[in-house]
């Protein structure tokens, strides 16, 4: 452990990060032996990432940039508090290119950054279930993107890794389908709960025994079926906008799928890699405008070596944040 002292660091950095993502395959509730929980698997995004880094300054008291990200001020201070009784001091700043309230997981992947900011003060690695409490303890309302090396069923009201998924991420290519006018930002914090019915919570559980064989056998079509029905059940719940159009544009465009963030106003069209170039990215853009919608952007669920990468341990038990510190003086003591 590192001594937190004002003489042993001076203008010293320390960083953590992580990805965000594109909406999810499946939400809803299931039950087990412990009762009724609310879960999502999300997609994930790696070209989509949040940056922290924690500047030390002595004798000051710790700020952040911008000031209006609270939540990651906290989350950064109850992962101090876990290795250290002192006050940290200094200034704990946020980059990210996911954009706010659109139900991407901008405000987890900024909480979890932060967490692997601080955790790397301290020279130490947190448990994947430890960041996943400490995020939501910081804002209520989590998602799992302190899981980079798979896929998981997570409890987001709870902030608790329900199950690992076996297999490999599927290589999925995303369009990201918004509004042209009206866009809608949500805050989750405000989100009203659908109340599924007793049929929709089978269907959920009946989704999640197909989704884990999808996954160990890479079935992607079959995920995209997932997805599909998930959207449909939610739409109920949360609509969006020109749903069954984007569904009509989908199969006619050769996608595999519908997926939705369910907390904010996207729809993501998913494609097996080869099928989408840049004719079937034409006519999906053409036919898009014409109901006013239109294609943010094309993601990948697999790492990129352009995106910024958490390094992980490759058995899911525990990550770390992206080690980007510079020591102008430091000293281990």
């Amino acid at each position: 452990m590192r001594k937190y002292l004002r003489e042993t660091f001076i203008e010293s950095t320390f960083g953590g990060s992580a990805f965000g993502h594109a909406g999810e395959f499946l939400q809803g509730v299931i039950g087990d032996k412990d009762g009724l929980h609310r879960i999502l698997i999300s997609l994930p995004a790696p070209e989509l990432h949040s940056n922290a880094t924690f500047k030390v300054s002595g004798g000051r008291e710790l700020t952040i940039i911008p000031q209006w990200k609270q939540k990651s001020l906290k989350a950064f201070q109850l992962a101090w508090l876990h290795f250290s009784s002192t006050a940290p001091r200094g200034t704990l700043s946020i980059q990210s290119n996911i954009p706010v309230s659109r139900g991407m997981g901008s405000s987890t992947a900024d909480c979890v950054a932060a967490i692997r900011a601080a955790a790397l003060f301290w020279n130490c690695e947190l448990p994947q279930e430890q960041i996943a409490m400490l995020a939501h303890r910081a804002e209520c309302f989590s998602d799992a993107t302190m899981v980079e090396d798979r896929l998981v069923v997570f409890q987001h009201c709870e902030g608790r890794i329900h199950e690992y998924l076996e297999g490999a991420i599927p290589n999925l290519q995303l369009l990201v389908v918004e509004p042209k006018v009206g866009r809608r930002t949500i805050d989750t914090d405000l989100l009203v709960r659908p109340k599924y019915s007793e049929a929709e919570i089978r269907q959920f559980s009946e989704c999640l025994v197909r989704f884990r064989h999808a996954v160990a056998t890479n079935d992607l079509r079959e995920i995209a079926c997932i997805a599909r029905i998930s959207a449909r059940i939610n739409h109920k719940y949360h609509p969006k906008q020109r749903a069954v159009e984007i569904e009509r544009i989908a199969a006619e465009s050769n996608a595999l799928g519908v997926a939705v963030a369910h907390s904010g106003d996207i729809q993501i069209l998913l494609f097996h890699p080869a099928s989408l170039d840049e004719k079937v990215l034409h006519e999906v853009g053409s036919k898009l405008e014409k109901i006013d919608m239109r294609c943010w952007r094309r993601l990948s669920t697999v790492f990129k070596p352009k995106a910024v990468l958490p390094a992980s341990r490759t058995n899911g038990q525990t990550a770390t944040g992206h080690r980007t510190e510079t020591r102008k003086a430091a000293a281990l003591l």
